[in-house]
């Protein structure tokens, strides 16, 4: 009797056991899914934000931002402007697209001019730089902010690179004055996409261009690990939100990337309409 109590209490406590391992294992899952899921969001110098930013993600954005860039069709001149910048690396090939002066007299004389403006808290204006275009940046991370001023140092001393903490729903730039602009896994997060699309339709000048670039299998497993807790990964209703907006001539495409043909990814570009000629409407 003794012996059947003995190995009795031994299966109750073993069951114990199991049951508090198994609750302990789920909470720390969902610990590290929580975390993860506001880290994707909104970066914070935390361990997870520097393991998503600086290895599983880094040489997919890289290249979806470069693939977004070219697919704007920048020229010298133009404005730009990105959603979501992060640590920056979008800004810098925009600003040597549109602003290549500028670029060109910051590599030339990279020494010299970092002397020059190390304690200087102004932003240079010349009228040798007059014929480059700008690159504006919204982020809602200060995280991400401060890592990308601190990239993009040099150029943020110039008058070329324009870098704000600020959401995309609260976009202050003049209405119609920017030709392009382009995010990299951002409208997962946005809090209203037909609100956000609306205030971006806003700065675009007629024929102006929108890009987004984003990979579907590092969405879906993203989504499988949990880490879209606070965003929604669905380019079929952000496709939908810029038909509602009034986007025209929205194309969705597979393409392969230039220098790895095995990397595959998606791109979608929306235009805002031109302005009818009042003469053609006459006429």
């Amino acid at each position: 009797m003794v012996e059947y109590m003995c190995c009795s209490d031994l299966t109750v406590s073993g069951q114990a056991i199991n049951f508090i391992s198994f609750a302990m294992a789920n909470r720390l899952r969902q610990h590290f899914t929580h975390q993860f899921s506001c880290s994707l969001k909104k970066p914070i110098p935390n361990l997870y934000s520097r393991y998503l930013y600086q290895y599983k993600l880094k040489k997919q954005n890289k290249l979806l931002t470069a693939a977004a860039i070219d697919a704007c069709n920048l020229k010298p001149g133009d404005d730009v402007l990105e959603i979501g910048f992060g640590q920056g690396y979008g800004i810098k090939l925009a600003a040597e697209c549109v602003a290549p002066v500028t670029i060109n007299h910051w590599k030339s004389s990279r020494i010299k001019f970092i002397l020059e403006n190390a304690f200087s808290t102004s932003t240079i204006k010349s009228n040798t730089f007059k014929n480059d275009g700008h690159v504006y940046g919204v982020e809602i991370s200060e995280y991400m902010l401060q890592k990308a001023k601190r990239k993009l140092w040099p150029l943020t001393k110039t008058d070329c690179i324009d870098l704000q903490l600020r959401s995309v729903d609260h976009l202050h730039y003049p209405p119609s004055s920017i030709n392009a602009c382009f995010h990299v896994n951002c409208f997962y997060f946005w809090p209203s996409l037909t609100c956000c699309l609306q205030k971006i339709w806003r700065v675009l000048r007629p024929n102006g261009r929108l890009v987004t670039t984003f990979q579907i299998n590092q969405l879906i497993d993203l989504h499988q690990r949990g880490w879209f807790q606070y965003g929604n990964p669905d380019p079929l209703l952000y496709v939908m939100a810029l038909e509602t907006c009034g986007f025209n001539e929205i194309e969705w495409l597979k393409q392969q990337a230039n220098f790895n043909l095995n990397e595959t990814y998606d791109c979608i570009i929306a235009h805002k309409p031109p302005i009818p000629l009042l003469s053609a409407s006459i006429s």
